[in-house]
C-alpha cells in the first residue's frame, strides 16, 4: 500500500513538472475518525467486549484530526507550486497500545474485562512511521505547521508514466515478482521486507 501511494505521489509531482500546472501532493498521517482508521476499529472492538487486536505492542503512528486534514489540503492548494509536497507537523508518534488503553477508559469500560490480542506485524509493516525519506529537504512554509518537503525519489522532471505502465501491467497479469521488481525500479527507496520477499525471519 505504501509503495502504491508513493507511485501516486510521483505521478502528481511529475505531472506538475511536465505541465507547469500547480499539481501538489499532501501526505497525511492517520486521520482520526476517518473510514478505516484505527480509532473506529478499536471502538467497535471495545463495544463488542473485545478482544482488541493490535499487531505489535510497540507499534507507533502519527495521528491528525479531520479538521487538520482539511486545512492541510486547503492551504496546500493555496500556497502550492507545481510539484510541491506538503506534510503537516503532527508532533510525536503515538503508541497504538496507549491509544487503545485510553479509548477503553474513555468508553467507561473496566479495562480488566477487555482482552488485548497481539496479532503480529503484517508483511512490510513498520513499527514506526517516517514522514519523509532520510536526506529530504524540509522547509517551513508561511504556516509553521505545514512543511514543504523535497525528496530525491520524487523529482518533478522525472516522467513516471513508463514506469507506472510497467507496474500496472505486472499487477494486471498477477505477476508478484515482476510487480516487486517494477516498484523497486520506479522507487529507489522501496524494498520489500523479508516477510514480503518470503524470507525466513529470525525469531528472537
Amino acid at each position: 500500500m505504501g509503495a502504491s501511494k508513493r507511485m501516486a505521489e510521483s505521478l502528481v509531482i511529475s505531472a506538475g513538472g511536465r505541465t507547469s500546472r500547480p499539481y501538489v501532493v499532501v501526505r497525511f498521517g492517520n486521520v482520526l475518525g476517518s473510514r478505516g482508521s484505527v480509532v473506529p476499529t478499536l471502538q467497535a472492538q471495545i463495544e463488542r467486549g473485545g478482544p482488541i487486536t493490535i499487531t505489535h505492542p510497540d507499534m507507533r503512528r502519527f495521528f491528525m484530526t479531520i479538521p487538520e486534514a482539511v486545512q492541510l489540503v486547503l492551504q496546500a492548494g493555496g500556497m502550492g507550486t507545481p510539484g510541491d509536497l506538503f506534510v503537516l507537523n503532527m508532533g510525536e508518534q503515538v503508541r497504538v497500545m496507549d491509544l487503545a488503553h485510553d479509548l477503553i477508559r474513555l468508553s467507561g469500560v473496566d479495562p480488566e474485562t477487555i482482552q488485548v490480542e497481539i496479532t503480529g506485524t503484517r508483511p512490510g509493516e513498520k513499527l514506526a512511521e517516517e514522514l519523509w525519506e532520510p536526506g529530504a529537504s524540509v522547509e517551513v512554509t508561511a504556516n509553521p505547521d505545514v512543511f514543504r518537503v523535497r525528496e530525491q525519489d520524487l523529482r518533478a522532471e522525472l516522467d513516471i508514466r513508463p514506469m507506472l505502465q510497467d507496474v500496472i501491467s505486472a499487477a494486471a497479469s498477477g505477476d508478484a515478482e515482476r510487480l516487486k521488481m517494477s516498484l523497486t525500479l520506479a522507487l529507489p527507496s522501496f524494498g520489500p521486507s523479508p516477510e514480503a520477499r518470503g524470507d525466513r525471519v529470525p525469531q528472537s
